[in-house]
């Protein structure tokens, strides 16, 4: 049993803890130009682009912390003049680490 415990132990410490947070999920439809701005953009605010769509425009799919969805539009408004598309497309619970 003492071999296993220091083993389980660090494997426990490694872990980490983690909590639920609510993930607002957006669809975002922009152009092929805009497209590589907003995806070095978007992480620095915190958002995580979950999928990306290339077809005759490029459509992201992205998630940011409820507490934070405020600060998407701005940004997307700026990058892309008042031309990309904005949609809400849900909440869901996601584990963010502490």
């Amino acid at each position: 049993v003492r071999a296993y415990s220091a083993s389980a132990k660090a494997a426990l410490d490694a872990a980490g803890f983690a909590y639920m947070e609510n993930y607002t999920i957006f669809s975002l439809t922009t152009n092929y130009s805009d497209y590589q701005r907003l995806a070095d953009k978007l992480p620095k605010i915190g958002a995580i682009i979950d999928d990306t769509d290339f077809g005759g425009d490029v459509t992201l799919t992205i998630a940011i912390e409820s507490t934070r969805e405020g600060e998407i539009a701005p940004l997307v408004s700026e990058i892309t003049n008042g031309k990309g598309v904005l949609d809400i497309i849900g909440v869901e619970e996601r584990a963010s680490r502490i």
